[in-house]
């Protein structure tokens, strides 16, 4: 439904700023509406910053007062949001201790099991390392 939206209203507002201005401001009341439920779903996330940026929200053209005060809402609301203490889930280039993923395989009761599934994958690695080692040097030997 979002990249819907984001398609035909592109089109639809092409030559009306201030209708492209509420079809922004729908998408970020959507984007508001996942966070919050996403959150509630995941209370860690809420310990991360969502990454988007606020400044932008003060160019965008709305005509009528409500809607300014709605985007006033949104942009307290990100703020707050990215005000949190950890990294949002696209702001880091590699994972770090800080991460939301590192963080969640530690905290999850799934853990044990997760470190049992990539202990397996190690052992199955190594096997097969250990017998393309094997395979090499009976083709070399062979090739003597």
């Amino acid at each position: 439904i979002f990249l819907s939206y984001i398609t035909m209203g592109k089109s639809y507002y092409r030559t009306d700023p201030f209708g492209a201005g509420r079809m922004i401001l729908v998408l970020l009341n959507i984007l508001v509406i996942i966070d919050i439920n996403v959150t509630s779903l995941h209370p860690m996330l809420s310990q991360h910053r969502t990454s988007i940026n606020t400044t932008v929200m003060q160019h965008i053209l709305l005509k009528h007062k409500e809607e300014q005060r709605l985007l006033c809402g949104i942009e307290r609301y990100f703020t707050s949001r990215n005000s949190a203490a950890y990294p949002s889930l696209i702001e880091e280039p590699h994972p770090t201790q800080e991460s939301f993923s590192v963080r969640c395989r530690k905290q999850t009761a799934l853990s044990n099991s997760m470190n049992a599934v990539l202990k397996n994958w190690l052992e199955e690695i190594e096997k097969k390392k250990m017998n393309k080692r094997t395979e090499y040097y009976q083709k070399k030997e062979q090739w003597r």
